[in-house]
């Protein structure tokens, strides 16, 4: 059952910092463990009553299996409310390539009736937060989870993060090799980074932690791009070291400053460190400095 699945990964985790052969190990890792875990919805997979969204649009079943008839549809970004009790076994099941849990859950549905089923859980979000994406001064929902497109072999991995406005999907892109289904062992995060890597900029961060006794940190950094399209500019896997891509890319700063941005290293706080430099002054800076010359 899941509750057991989260107990055996903490004591994993205890073993692993007091066995220094093991890969995961050190006060670093367990900083970042504690940091991880305090930012991500991994709980909410596990806890009984917790928040759940929809991360596409689905069928609630009234038992864990997908031939069972339909107690109801909900959209994408709805809310759930997770049902967990020790008494009962959670079905596994796998559609599309990826296999995953059914999840055991209950609301009310967008017409105002009740309802108590099943929702396999590649259809529900890993990961959210609810941050203004698109400049209205109103919170979008951002999610990540598994991705929609049929995986056709098992190097074949990808996860997805979708953008939900007014309960319709706004922007969706995919994730290349990052791994959120149920066989991986691993947590999810996804994080809004306002004023990254300049000011006026926003950067979306991806993450997972494998949930094990050997364990793993995974990133990938997306640049928000002017037209509201996210695109990958950082990837890689921390604990090897090994970097899929790190892409310099531009940034038109409000004062039309162009800058040159490109993924440096992490600092003390998990936080992403960029380096960054001006290639072409905006027309606004050169009429700052021209009527500061002019003063003189």
């Amino acid at each position: 059952m899941r509750i057991h699945f989260v107990t055996a990964a903490i004591l994993c985790f205890n073993l692993t910092v007091a066995f220094p052969q093991a890969r995961f190990v050190g006060q670093e890792n367990k900083d970042f463990y504690e940091w991880f875990h305090s930012r991500s919805q991994v709980a909410n997979l596990y806890t009984n009553g917790a928040e759940l969204f929809t991360f596409a649009a689905v069928k609630v079943n009234v038992s864990p299996c997908k031939e069972s008839s339909v107690t109801t549809c909900l959209p994408i970004g709805y809310r759930l409310i997770n049902i967990v009790s020790e008494t009962e076994d959670f079905t596994k099941d796998e559609i599309n390539g990826y296999q995953d849990l059914w999840f055991h859950v209950k609301g009310t549905d967008p017409e105002g009736n009740y309802f108590n089923g099943y929702v396999w859980g590649a259809f529900i979000a890993k990961s959210w937060e609810f941050s203004d994406m698109t400049g209205d001064g109103k919170s979008e929902l951002v999610m990540l989870g598994i991705t929609s497109q049929t995986r056709k072999n098992m190097k074949d991995i990808n996860a997805e993060i979708k953008v939900v406005k007014n309960g319709k999907l706004w922007t969706k892109t995919s994730v290349p090799g990052l791994c959120v289904f149920e066989e991986c062992a691993s947590s999810a995060l996804i994080r809004i980074l306002k004023d990254q890597p300049c000011q006026g900029a926003l950067m979306v961060e991806v993450s997972t932690m494998t949930i094990g006794c050997e364990a793993g940190i995974e990133k990938a950094y997306y640049f928000q791009t002017p037209s509201g399209e996210l695109e990958r500019v950082f990837h890689a896997e921390y604990t090897t070291r090994k970097q899929f891509r790190n892409k310099s890319f531009e940034y038109t700063s409000p004062n039309g400053d162009i800058m040159l941005c490109r993924y440096d290293h992490e600092d003390e706080n998990f936080n992403p460190v960029w380096e960054v430099k001006k290639i072409k002054s905006g027309e606004n800076t050169i009429a700052k400095t021209t009527h500061e010359k002019a003063r003189a």
